[in-house]
């Protein structure tokens, strides 16, 4: 994945529910995950504090829809992902 395409996901999760297809960095399986790191898809407290720019590093972190938890991604092992649900608009 190069740059470019990196930060387009960045972009996207701070939105959106991502489908991710990914390795693990801790047990080195393929994973098929729904990620995001949009506020309003996270239970309160679990936020991200920072925003993720892909020029500047080789891993992101996303949050896992059914397990609850934030995950480090090496942005080189994504093989695929698009949007799945976005975040709703506020009227």
């Amino acid at each position: 994945m190069n740059t470019n395409e990196a930060q387009q996901l960045m972009i996207a999760l701070e939105t959106h529910i991502c489908y991710v297809e990914y390795t693990s960095l801790n047990s080195g399986t393929q994973k098929e995950r729904e990620m995001t790191c949009c506020p309003y898809f996270i239970p309160s407290g679990n936020g991200l504090s920072f925003n993720q720019k892909a020029a500047q590093m080789d891993k992101c972190l996303a949050y896992d829809i059914e397990f609850e938890r934030w995950d480090d991604i090496d942005l080189e092992t994504i093989t695929d992902w698009y949007t799945i649900q976005e975040q709703p608009y506020e009227e």
